[in-house]
């Protein structure tokens, strides 16, 4: 199956100042992010719609558990709204697990835990994982280019129902097609072929040997053991794959990484049920010394 990476947006970032390899961050960037987590807490807990808008870039990408990606500030603007109007939370916290700095760009991995109440509904407790891409600006200032968050375990989407009421800005048209996003095409149709004959050991042989995902319903998987794990129970052939496709609608390159916003779109079979599956992911690809493109850090979630 040929695999197309549709709607693409390569940004390009050379400067003389780029870092060579990639650093975990525990000093200035983390402190940093804590205090911007921190604030997202109080935003949430008191409905400031413009403080949750602060750190978001004009073209950000948000991709919330139970909803399509949302492709600007505006509808990440709406996705607030409808939330806080029809939900009150309790408490909410962000735990970093890791900051990754690679040239002017950032990777914040983590978990969080919050209670809130839907109204009419009984509260509910909602933990899961995030991955946040930030970019670096001058004087160090943070702004936020794509995030994913979602629950470590099955929650039911009745509990998140308030978050399809609003207009969605679809994915972006296709832009540019390369030999990069070629080369994309290729590494994503091995996993759709992976999927289709559910050969879980394959799946994991396309993450790094110090690889993390983050699947959906699940918490977060640090370790190509845990990673192949996963994939071994995960892919059922008692569930039938008759079509798979993934594509992308941001790359960033920063040095040896490709940092990639992508969609996919899954129709299965077992037995007399049937149905298709939609979601979306952030993957981070890391440029192996051989050359070779490898998922580094990843995290999907259903729309």
């Amino acid at each position: 199956m040929k695999m197309k990476v549709a709607g693409i947006l390569i940004i390009f970032f050379f400067t003389s100042t780029c870092v060579a390899q990639t650093t975990t961050g525990t000093g200035a960037f983390r402190k940093q992010l804590e205090t911007i987590n921190r604030q997202i807490a109080f935003n949430l807990q008191h409905k400031n719609i413009t403080g949750l808008l602060r750190y978001y870039a004009d073209s950000a990408v948000c991709m919330p558990e139970y909803h399509t990606a949302l492709y600007s500030k505006p509808a990440i603007e709406s996705y607030y709204a409808t939330w806080l109007k029809n939900t009150s939370i309790q408490d909410y916290q962000r735990t970093i697990y890791e900051v990754h700095q690679i040239s002017s760009y950032l990777i914040e991995t983590g978990t969080f835990t919050s209670h809130f109440t839907n109204t009419g509904k009984a509260p509910v407790a909602y933990d899961g994982k995030y991955i946040v891409i930030w970019k670096i600006g001058k004087s160090n200032a943070l702004t936020r280019l794509s995030e994913i968050w979602g629950s470590n375990q099955y929650i039911d989407r009745a509990q998140l129902d308030f978050s399809q009421k609003e207009d969605i800005i679809q994915t972006p048209n296709p832009r540019i097609k390369t030999v990069l996003s070629d080369e994309l095409d290729k590494r994503n149709a091995i996993i759709c072929q992976s999927v289709a004959t559910r050969d879980g050991v394959r799946l994991a042989s396309m993450y790094t040997s110090d690889a993390m995902y983050m699947p959906y319903y699940s918490p977060m998987l640090a370790g190509i053991d845990k990673i192949k794990a996963y994939y071994i129970e995960h892919e059922n052939p008692g569930v039938s794959i008759d079509s798979i496709s993934i594509n992308a609608s941001k790359i960033i390159t920063a040095d040896s990484l490709l940092l990639v916003n992508a969609y996919y779109i899954v129709k299965w079979r077992a037995g007399n049920d049937q149905g298709t599956v939609t979601g979306k992911s952030v993957n981070v690809w890391k440029r192996t010394s051989s050359g070779e493109l490898m998922l580094y850090r990843q995290m999907t979630n259903h729309d």
